[in-house]
């Protein structure tokens, strides 16, 4: 999120002018609300995941006594269906979250 802050200024100005009393508009929440959800949808399919290790590795990582590996994996074609669904569900979330927010500004 922090790369996604300094690539976009405007992500930062644009809500921080709404409480100051610069800027009347609500839409300006808009473009930053869901610039932070789309990059959560990205990230979702490329970045990498932490994999956890099956029971046959954990038993032999008991028995060396030295700390578990972590595997990093990104998704896959196969698994795109179901971060597709996903990430429905995300953007779903994000919009219960929000269209309050923009209702509620709109009326007063």
């Amino acid at each position: 999120m922090v790369r996604l802050l300094r690539a976009r200024r405007e992500c930062v100005d644009g809500p921080v002018s709404l409480p100051s009393g610069v800027a009347k508009s609500p839409y300006l929440l808009f473009t930053p609300f869901f610039s932070v959800a789309f990059y959560s949808l990205y990230c979702l399919f490329t970045r990498p995941r932490l994999v956890t290790p099956s029971s046959s590795s954990s038993l032999q990582q008991k028995s060396k006594s030295s700390p578990p590996k972590l595997n990093y994996v990104t998704p896959i074609p196969l698994q795109y269906p179901s971060l597709a669904l996903q990430s429905l569900r995300v953007f779903w979330s994000a919009m219960l979250v929000f269209d309050p927010l923009l209702w509620s500004e709109i009326w007063w």
